[in-house]
């Protein structure tokens, strides 16, 4: 009679999934990383080369590789998003082993996100202190707008204070901070506080502008 015999196939791509992590706009974004294919078959495994779709890019091999039974090849690739957003893709590398054909598919996936605070208002006309009024305050919103937390820090002295003065805000979230101004000296009174957002070294300059006058005597 006749025999027949197939030979076994075994070809894997591991890790099956490259997550490659969440970045900053602001700050340079080109991240590499690798998977693993083996060629666990009898059969030489004959590797074509990959293809995935933007932001990511297979770096290597980039040309047709043949795997002998029990051989390896590192397939590195590259995550570099030139815009925001949550990206998620499949990078495929067709083979060929014997008679079969197949593709092999690796999940790759990464986050790019912009910081984006605002303050409401920046410019801040508290009035005239009469008399025996030392201080006078009043409230700012501080909002992260932006895809990831971002940590503000306001500059307290001794004529403008802030409470609270750092805060880490989530995406999406408001934080009311009480303003106080304590001018020293009577006449018209200025201030420029500039408020430091991390990360990315940002600022968002305040203007506050009050009138102190001096107590009057009567005689």
């Amino acid at each position: 009679g006749y025999r027949g015999e197939r030979a076994r196939l075994l070809a894997t791509i591991l890790p099956g999934t490259l997550d490659f992590g969440s970045f900053v706009s602001c700050e340079p974004v080109s991240k590499d990383t690798f998977t693993v294919i083996r060629n666990g078959g009898t059969d030489p495994l004959v590797l074509e080369p990959g293809s995935v779709a933007s932001p990511f890019t297979i770096l290597r091999p980039t040309g047709q590789v043949t795997l002998q039974p029990g051989d390896t090849v590192h397939v590195h690739i590259r995550f570099a998003p030139a815009t925001d957003g949550a990206f998620d893709q499949v990078a495929s590398v067709p083979f060929t082993s014997g008679a079969c054909s197949d593709t092999l598919r690796a999940r790759v996936r990464g986050t790019r996100r912009s910081v984006e605070v605002s303050a409401t208002p920046t410019t801040i006309d508290l009035g005239t202190l009469e008399g025996c009024e030392d201080s006078r305050d009043t409230t700012i919103v501080i909002r992260n707008t932006g895809g990831i937390a971002a940590t503000v820090s306001l500059p307290s002295s001794t004529e403008v204070q802030f409470t609270p003065a750092s805060m880490t805000i989530p995406p999406g979230d408001s934080v009311v901070v009480r303003v106080t101004i304590t001018p020293t000296n009577t006449g018209a009174f200025s201030a420029s506080p500039q408020l430091t957002v991390m990360p990315c070294n940002g600022s968002i300059i305040l203007s506050l502008t009050a009138t102190k006058n001096g107590v009057a005597f009567t005689t």
